[in-house]
């Protein structure tokens, strides 16, 4: 058998919505939402939030991050401006820090890892 690898996200906001649901869960002892856990990442949740922690954001911002990680959504048209702008912003950020960690790749970094794992089966 196969050693299995560890699944990346796709994306900083796909990273957060999976650590807020993780650690919600685990806070609550309650495990988590179907299909949840199905796919080795390559990170525990706590990194993802380890790394906003250290972004430097001010409380009121990390409040705005943590609050749509927990709806599951980023901000929408119906949702403040200044809320959008906050998203937007940490999630570039953040997108920065866990892509230079590995937990999230880029598509182009996605395709050459399919491509060298179909070479080597």
């Amino acid at each position: 058998m196969g050693m299995i690898a560890a699944v990346p996200f796709f994306t900083a906001e796909k990273a957060w919505f999976w650590a807020i649901s993780s650690h919600e869960a685990r806070s609550n002892s309650m495990k988590p939402r179907v299909g949840a856990g199905t796919i080795e990442r390559p990170c525990a949740y706590a990194d993802v939030l380890t790394a906003a922690a250290r972004m430097g954001l001010p409380q009121m911002e990390m409040k705005i991050i943590v609050k749509y990680g927990r709806l599951g959504r980023a901000p929408g048209k119906k949702d403040p401006d200044n809320e959008r702008a906050i998203w937007e912003h940490a999630m570039d950020r953040l997108h920065t820090r866990l892509t230079a960690k590995g937990i999230v790749q880029t598509g182009t970094e996605w395709a050459r890892a399919a491509r060298d794992q179909g070479d080597q089966a």
